[in-house]
């Protein structure tokens, strides 16, 4: 698969405004919580004028230089930015797979609170998708299946159960 050397970011975003999880790449011009958030509220501008159906479908916007593919969700953005002129295809691959894990992992049509309910895991897996700005894998399934793993992997502390050993390695049994 090809790598995706300039993705700035994936950051998920509350119709009111609130930035609900996002990871950035260190090496992007978004590399400081000022351009994030000033970027963010550009994008929400946009997103809120010319976006605002609560329709379920992919839209692109360029702010500032920057390529956004984005879906909505009931009440959140879920938006992958990267450099402008980057592998369009590749950037709206990765947000349906972005978008598919969260419904996975949340069982359901996904909402703000879903997401915090779950957030270390969507956590570990947007972090399984994309690493220093480059796609680790669009498939849904496989950076699950590595958040699982890196799970799987943390020592355990005496005294506590691991989700591994009492309920199965995928939570079956």
């Amino acid at each position: 698969m090809e790598n995706l050397e300039k993705i700035a970011g994936v950051s998920i975003l509350g119709k009111t405004g609130e930035r609900i999880m996002s990871q950035y790449n260190p090496f992007s011009r978004l590399n400081s919580t000022q351009k994030q958030d000033e970027f963010e509220r550009a994008l929400l501008k946009v997103l809120r004028t010319q976006f605002g159906s609560s329709k379920k479908e992919t839209n692109f916007a360029i702010i500032d230089g920057f390529s956004a593919f984005f879906t909505t969700n009931s009440d959140f953005y879920i938006v992958v930015v990267a450099e402008e002129g980057e592998n369009e295809l590749l950037l709206d691959e990765l947000l349906r797979s972005i978008d598919s894990a969260f419904l996975i992992v949340c069982g359901k049509e996904p909402t703000s609170k879903q997401i915090y309910k779950n957030y270390p895991e969507l956590l570990l897996m947007l972090n399984e998708s994309f690493e220093k700005g480059r796609v680790l894998t669009t498939l849904p399934e496989e950076a699950i299946a590595n958040s699982l793993l890196q799970d799987y992997k943390r020592p355990v502390k005496a005294g506590s159960a691991s989700k591994v050993t009492s309920r199965g390695f995928f939570g079956f049994m």
